[in-house]
């Protein structure tokens, strides 16, 4: 007999998909954002220089949206999970990955930019969160 999986949402904010162009900016390391909560967002990047192998524990980025429309500057933030997308025949020095990442102690100005993201340029995802989660 089969067992059953059930997955079990933990995240505590409803995901959001980016309408158009939506980037992270760290030192070296830009990435588009694919969805975005009050929790925290993914990011799909191209790993050129193995970055996924460097130790990421927290770090913070700025959030830019469209041609520098609305940017949240200097957001902390920490790692969730960091996966490889499939293989699509890119070399191994560039690889195609998305990267978790969960917002710490937003101040206010913070909290408020991200709100007006998510509000102007992102669309509800399919997913309905359940009450507990983690995000």
């Amino acid at each position: 007999m089969a067992q059953e999986y059930h997955l079990i949402e933990r995240r505590r904010h409803r995901r959001f998909v980016v309408n158009g162009l939506a980037y992270t900016v760290n030192c070296t390391k830009p990435g588009l954002i694919t969805n975005i909560s009050l929790g925290g967002l993914a990011v799909r990047y191209l790993d050129r220089k193995q970055w996924a192998d460097e130790p990421f524990e927290s770090c913070r980025l700025d959030l830019i949206v469209g041609d520098n429309d609305l940017v949240v500057r200097d957001v902390p933030v920490r790692l969730i999970a960091d996966v490889l997308l499939g293989e699509d025949g890119s070399s191994e020095e560039t690889r195609r990955r998305r990267r978790s990442l969960a917002f710490c102690q937003l101040d206010r100005q913070q909290t408020q930019g991200l709100a007006q993201i998510i509000e102007r340029f992102t669309m509800p995802s399919v997913y309905v969160p359940l009450a507990g989660g983690l995000l």
